[in-house]
């Protein structure tokens, strides 16, 4: 609406033309913008009955335009409705899924401490029981009594040794309930309901009217069909390239899947670790990271199917992986920081502080900064020692993915569906994409100044970077795109 609003004629009362740009955005008098001789007030220009007309006239033929597009939405709604009603309740389940393994990580992990406690107390108190018993004194001595004594002798000698027998029997009876006490006591909390713990669902009455279908493709746009390359009967929480025809799976059930796209079989499987695998990292030809939710990065031979080392440091589950210029691992976690790793000798080098939540995504720049984006909404940009210069508020809502364009530009991918492409030394947004109606999971850069996007709304979209106009939608029906990658183009 804005460029066609832009170029609109409008009439000013002194009898000249302008255009409806040149009166945008400028306080209500101001000079004539044409002949300079008088003031206007522009809300009485835009309200002379020709403009209000033109204006009224380019307002209905977009209203109409909008229209139609929502009919091509309802259209495709009308052909399988339970479709849609099943992505959302798919999207929430899995929200279920991740909030009842967060919880169990929490509640195992505060269990193992609690049990720590009661070993290292119990280890305290045994080593203060043994110096008690080896202390304290049993053997009763009496001088003893003769009929020689008068009976005031004998009386004194025998309260005196009934103190001494009490005193000693005092002293072991403390010894025995020190023993026997019940020194830790375990107190529940009060009052605590499952649905405060762990959510509730609330009804939302949504709003019908999101136009599902994709803007209109380009005539001269790259066409990239959908082909399922391989048939996986598992979860996928993210995939990685290491040749043209294969490529590396992570997954829930604990492992790592090499996978043949040409014979569409699993050539082996990497077990190591003890949860889910959340993602992936390529260091060279022979070698790859993963990343877990059992808190652990571990460094593989792809060829030997051998796990070389494990580096430990993050106190909970890795979420994202990324190799840098300089040959080291960076890695991002749930508890709110990057590490990065020598991971030849598994030493963490620098530790970024900083984010106020989960690290979702790590880039870096050609002069080998950091880019970090997380749940607080932010993007961090670091130098290399951990020194962070910038905090960015680009989104608002919390960002999950983005992709460095070039020297000056970077694309991120936000909650709430919206691509932004901004300056990462201005942070001026130039563009929004807008389309998806779930949140925006990933981001690659294609040739011809294109890009591509997935998001949890089961869509692929393409996008030209220079309009910023959707030029192709991919949909993969009941299947929430967690990441896409290039395999070749053309």
């Amino acid at each position: 609406m804005s460029n066609q609003m832009d170029d609109l004629i409008l009439h000013l009362p002194c009898g000249q033309k302008t255009l409806y740009k040149n009166l945008k955005n400028k306080p209500n008098i101001v000079e004539c913008v044409e002949c300079k001789s008088h003031d206007i007030i522009i809300e009485q220009v835009l309200n002379l009955p020709i403009n209000r007309l033109k204006i009224k006239q380019i307002e209905y033929e977009l209203e109409l335009e909008k229209f139609s597009k929502l009919n091509e939405s309802l259209d495709q709604i009308k052909k399988e409705p339970k479709f849609y009603l099943e992505t959302n309740l798919t999207n929430v389940k899995n929200e279920l899924n991740v909030r009842r393994d967060h919880l169990k990580k929490l509640i195992d992990d505060y269990y193992y401490q609690l049990n720590r406690k009661i070993e290292d107390f119990m280890e305290k108190k045994a080593e203060k029981i043994d110096k008690t018993l080896c202390s304290i004194e049993t053997n009763i001595e009496t001088n003893e009594i003769n009929d020689q004594m008068d009976y005031e002798t004998k009386s004194t000698l025998v309260i005196t040794h009934l103190k001494n027998v009490k005193s000693k029997s005092n002293a072991v009876k403390n010894v025995i309930s020190y023993v026997k006490s019940q020194s830790v006591k375990f107190v529940p909390s009060k009052n605590l309901s499952i649905n405060d713990l762990f959510g509730s669902l609330i009804l939302i009455n949504e709003n019908a009217s999101t136009n599902y279908a994709s803007d209109p493709s380009a005539s001269n746009a790259d066409e990239y069909n959908l082909k399922r390359v391989v048939n996986i009967n598992q979860s996928i929480n993210d995939f990685k390239l290491i040749e043209k025809n294969k490529f590396l799976i992570a997954s829930k059930d604990h492992t790592i899947s090499l996978w043949d796209t040409n014979k569409n079989v699993c050539l082996r499987k990497f077990k190591a670790h003890t949860d889910s695998v959340f993602c992936l990292c390529v260091l060279n030809d022979k070698m790859f990271a993963s990343g877990s939710l059992d808190n652990s990065i571990k460094i593989w031979n792809i060829d030997l199917d051998l796990n070389l080392r494990t580096l430990m440091g993050h106190k909970f589950f890795i979420y994202c992986l990324k190799l840098t210029k300089s040959g080291h691992l960076l890695s991002g976690s749930f508890d709110k920081m990057i590490k990065k790793w020598d991971f030849s000798s598994g030493e963490c080098v620098v530790i970024y502080i900083g984010h106020e939540n989960l690290v979702l995504c790590l880039d870096e720049t050609q002069d080998e900064k950091v880019l970090s984006a997380s749940i607080d909404k932010t993007i961090r940009i670091w130098e290399a020692n951990g020194n962070c210069l910038k905090v960015l508020s680009i989104h608002c809502e919390p960002v999950i993915c983005f992709k460095i364009l070039n020297n000056e530009l970077v694309a991120s991918g936000s909650r709430d569906g919206k691509i932004k492409i901004w300056n990462i030394e201005t942070e001026d947004v130039s563009k929004v994409l807008e389309g998806h109606v779930n949140p925006v999971t990933s981001l690659k850069q294609l040739r011809n100044n294109q890009l591509i996007s997935g998001s949890d709304d089961e869509c692929i979209k393409v996008w030209d970077l220079q309009s910023g106009k959707c030029v192709q939608t991919i949909v993969e029906k009941r299947a929430r795109v967690h990441d896409v990658d290039i395999l070749m183009e053309g």
